[in-house]
């Protein structure tokens, strides 16, 4: 799921980078076979797998150790321990509370809030209550990236969650526009004989193998092309033909055919599958707006081409067209290609009249095209963590395991004193080998391991006193007995 989300976040980045490079390339080059396909490579980038990763440094992540426990080279003197008033239920030792430096970047100190007490059944410590004991000292570094990483793992499921009704809910309402939308098209009439031929000679014009079937319907609908659930139609409003002369006619029939030679309405596909992933990426509507924007255009300058001496004609169509649809608020699918938006006829008649508008782009820049498109959808980012100094490094790792090493030790002699402890009988014995214990550690600053040795040293001396004691008292009952 990381790696998905990755590359989600990388193409979203890339394309956005790319949409800002084709929006200044196209304030230049005003050829809309060129701007068409730019803004299309910004599309296709959105939802292309990445072939080729360059790598994306970030900053460079703090450096983390596997140590149990850490503390100061060297660690300040620790408060005087804290015994409990009171013996274990069992006769067990009480283990003092001692307050353990953290780490240097923080002034943080945990102290152990509850006494564990040993077990002389065992002979060590319970596993419920040496963990009891030691997670209150865990690092503060392990405990920020463990609710790291729960964060991020909950930030990604909400995403996931958010990302994904967003899409079933744009599919669903694109589903229902286009059943709505077929519901009209069952109405429409077959045009007129005349209409259907000037449609099968511009097919000829086009180099069209197939001629769409041309339909007329009632409702303030755009001119468009249409094939959503059959073979494409070209749908043209009566009330519009009836407004329009016959040439004009014919350069609206033009027009709509200028989308099936160039198969607009195969791209239309493309495009609603990708708005329906990137819903959330501004990026994905506006390159759509620029896309259409220049297939409007590509179309014009296809029936500039066709009629070339017709441009002042084609321009009051285009007019006449829009008087039309002013006051019609049709929301057509995205799946139609239609007569493009209203607010961007003023620059379409401007290119028409000063007829500067290339229909087809020369085989050069179509090789640069293609050449361009394979570079920039083949290659992804891949973001990495900056790479800290060797020597940064490896202090850390020795350092991690010379701090883990010695929670090693300190945990076992701390075991095995409270063991040998509880052989002695005299509670006053055992108390009283602590406190040594916690002076010799106050008076000589020692760090924690050598503090665990020396009160282990202490405790066997204590149990060996203890045991030369009985000893000598079972010698002594002995010899009384033989006598």
């Amino acid at each position: 799921m990381t790696l998905f989300l990755e590359t989600v976040a990388a193409n979203a980045i890339l394309a956005s980078v790319l949409a800002l490079i084709v929006f200044s390339l196209t304030r230049f080059v005003r050829k809309p076979p060129v701007a068409y396909w730019l803004w299309m490579l910004v599309l296709l980038k959105l939802v292309t797998p990445p072939v080729v990763q360059l790598p994306l440094k970030l900053a460079p992540a703090e450096v983390a150790t596997s140590t149990p426990v850490r503390f100061h080279k060297e660690s300040p003197a620790p408060a005087e321990p804290v015994f409990s008033a009171a013996e274990a239920s069992d006769g067990g030792p009480i283990i003092p509370a001692v307050e353990i430096p953290l780490e240097a970047d923080t002034d943080e100190t945990i102290v152990p809030s509850a006494s564990v007490a040993y077990s002389a059944e065992t002979g060590i410590f319970p596993e419920a209550e040496v963990s009891t004991m030691i997670a209150p000292i865990l690092p503060l570094e392990n405990r920020r990236n463990t609710s790291g990483r729960t964060a991020r793992l909950s930030w990604e499921f909400y995403f996931i969650a958010l990302w994904s009704t967003g899409s079933v809910l744009w599919f669903a309402l694109m589903l229902f526009r286009i059943l709505r939308f077929e519901r009209l098209i069952k109405r429409a009439q077959p045009a007129s004989e005349w209409l259907q031929g000037e449609a099968r000679h511009l097919a000829g014009q086009f180099s069209l193998r197939q001629c769409p079937n041309v339909r007329l319907v009632n409702g303030r609908v755009p001119p468009l092309l249409w094939s959503a659930s059959r073979p494409a139609v070209v749908l043209l409003p009566t009330k519009l033909l009836d407004n329009l002369e016959p040439r004009e006619q014919t350069m609206l029939l033009a027009h709509e055919l200028a989308h099936f030679r160039r198969r607009d309405h195969w791209f239309r596909w493309v495009e609603l599958l990708i708005l329906g992933l990137y819903w959330w990426h501004p990026v994905a509507w506006w390159a759509r707006r620029e896309l259409q924007k220049s297939e409007e255009q590509c179309c014009d300058a296809w029936v500039l081409w066709a009629f070339p001496e017709q441009a002042k004609c084609y321009a009051q169509t285009l007019l006449n067209t829009v008087e039309f649809l002013a006051a019609s608020r049709t929301s057509l699918p995205t799946a139609a290609s239609g007569f493009g938006k209203v607010n961007e006829v003023k620059r379409r008649l401007e290119m028409i009249l000063q007829n500067k508008m290339s229909r087809q782009s020369s085989w050069l820049v179509r090789i640069g095209l293609v050449l361009f498109g394979c570079v920039v959808l083949g290659t992804s980012a891949r973001m990495i963590q900056a790479d800290l100094p060797r020597a940064v490094v490896a202090d850390a790792d020795v350092a991690g395991r010379t701090a883990n090493d010695q929670g090693v030790v300190e945990k076992k002699a701390r075991n095995r004193a409270a063991a040998e402890l509880d052989i002695s009988t005299d509670s006053n014995s055992r108390v009283g080998a602590l406190k040594k214990a916690a002076q010799r550690q106050k008076d000589a600053n020692l760090d924690p391991l050598k503090i665990a040795v020396q009160t282990e040293i202490a405790v066997q001396t204590e149990v060996d006193v203890n045991l030369k004691a009985v000893l000598e008292l079972v010698n002594a009952i002995n010899a009384q007995g033989e006598e």
